[in-house]
Parts: structure tokens; sequence; C-alpha cells
């Protein structure tokens, strides 16, 4: 694996300096599932950016609502500029961001999900950032969250995470993220195995980690996550185990110590909570400061 992080930021470095003469080139990708309501603000935030050499490539894992609708629309208002794509059957999302990658043609790929929104100005200060930051594959920003009262909290992300912070939680929001494309091509797409199931993006970020590849967060709100009372019913228990099942992954595959075991623990800890009380802890802890 870390020859073939040496390998592709290799020609990353060799190629910087001619980059700055090319068109900005960024490929977003967003897997959408029943979000007709919430999509028109995904998407319009994202046609909003200030990049403006970028595709949309939008698929929709079997979608039981209007959301193939309203995705068809902005397509045809938007041509050349939003690739459609469309499940057989409802696959999941690894499955279906795995498909958008394959598709992608930009330098850049962005992940950004159906129901959230963000800066005008995100892709083009994460793109100014890899641009100037070869050392680096990846790159967050602080978010905020929101539902439809307003915003309600906020997460400030570390900087430069390191291999400990990977244990607690992932030191990203993965959905604010821009990647350069040849690191997702080659170490890493979407585990779309069920064991994964709601912790896709942590497998695969924790994947990256394990390659040699490093990421940083940028210290700004660029990205706005959506996450109502209705979120709380969707974290059942056995995703809870799933997260517990990367954590242990991110000791054994960085080379943490044991006593870290603890610590991979607490998502089973926090699914035995009841949902109400749940709910007013983790609104409490991620208010704004």
């Amino acid at each position: 694996m870390k020859s073939t992080r040496n390998n592709i930021l290799s020609c990353i470095l060799r190629n910087n300096g001619s980059k700055m003469k090319k068109k900005m080139d960024v490929t977003v990708i967003m897997s959408v599932y029943n979000c007709e309501k919430e999509l028109p603000e995904a998407i319009d935030s994202i046609l909003g950016q200030t990049c403006g050499n970028l595709e949309l490539i939008i698929c929709d894992d079997c979608s039981t609502d209007r959301t193939w609708q309203v995705a068809h629309s902005y397509a045809v208002a938007h041509p050349g500029k939003i690739l459609l794509l469309k499940n057989g059957r409802n696959r999941g999302q690894a499955y279906s961001r795995n498909r958008c990658i394959l598709k992608a043609r930009g330098r850049y790929i962005a992940m950004m999900d159906g129901d959230d929104r963000c800066s005008p100005l995100r892709i083009e200060k994460e793109m100014a950032f890899l641009e100037f930051h070869p050392e680096y594959a990846y790159v967050g920003t602080w978010m905020r969250m929101f539902d439809h009262r307003g915003f309600w909290g906020e997460f400030r992300y570390k900087e430069k995470p390191e291999p400990d912070d990977y244990v607690r939680r992932l030191p990203f929001c993965a959905a604010s993220c821009l990647f350069r494309k040849e690191v997702l091509l080659e170490a890493g797409k979407y585990n779309e195995s069920p064991r994964y199931s709601r912790v896709e993006d942590y497998r695969m970020m924790l994947s990256l980690m394990a390659a040699g590849f490093r990421g940083y967060n940028l210290q700004e709100f660029l990205y706005e996550y959506r996450e109502g009372e209705e979120a709380y019913a969707r974290r059942k228990f056995r995703y809870r185990l799933h997260a517990s099942r990367v954590l242990f992954e991110a000791i054994r595959e960085l080379g943490l110590p044991v006593t870290k075991a603890v610590v991979a623990l607490r998502p089973v800890a926090v699914g035995l909570v009841p949902a109400d009380l749940y709910r007013v802890i983790h609104r409490i802890l991620r208010r704004a400061k």
C-alpha cells in the first residue's frame, strides 16, 4: 500500500507545476434516496459554486418518491452539467458512490449528500488548498447542523488528524471532502459489504489513512449538514455495532495500542441510551459555540 501511495504522490508532485495552467476540473458525486423535498437545495448549492469547471453526477438508489423526477428536471435544465444514474434496485450508498466515482471526469472528486447544503466557496477553497499542498490526498471542512427551524449545532474538526483520532470517531465530515481522483481510484473506493452500512465513509477514509494518505480540515464552516428529529430514529443498534467494528479495525490497521479497545466500544454503549435522552445529549454537545 505504501508503494501505491508513493507512486500517486510522485505523479501529483511531477504534474503540480502545470496544474495551475489548466482549468479547474471537479466532479461532485451525490448518492440520493427518497429526498425529493431536500434535493433542490443540495443541487442548487453545487450549481452555485464559484468553481466554474464542474460536473455533478447523481445516482438515484431506486427511490420510491419523486427524487428521480426532481433530479431529471435539473439535468434537462442544465445539459452537459449533470449526469444521472439510476440503480435497478436499492443497492446502498457505497455501491452508488462507486458508480459515480467510476464515471467521474474531474481531476478532483467532491462528496455531497442529497439533503445537505454547502457554501458557494466550498469547492474553490478546497481545490486551492490541494493545488498548493500535494502532500495531502483530500481536504474537508467544519460543518454546521440544521433542521427545519434553522441552525442548531456545529462540528469543528481537528486541522491535521492523526491515527489516534480515528478511534473515537471519524475526524472528518466525509460529505464535505474533496479528494484527488487518483487516490480514490487506487486506494479508496467504497467497501460495499452490508457489514459497513451507515459507516461506509468511515471504512473508506480509514483505508486511506492506513495506506498512508493524509487529509486536512479547513478551519472554517463551508458545509451544512441536515439533521432533524427524524434522524435519530434511523440510528438503529445494528449500525452502532458496525461503527464499533470499524473502530476495532482502526486499532488493528493503524497499529494503535490494544488499550484503545475500550474507546471502540463507545458506539455500542451509546446505542443503549434511550433515543429521546440521546437526542437531548447530542444537541447539547453539538451546540454552537
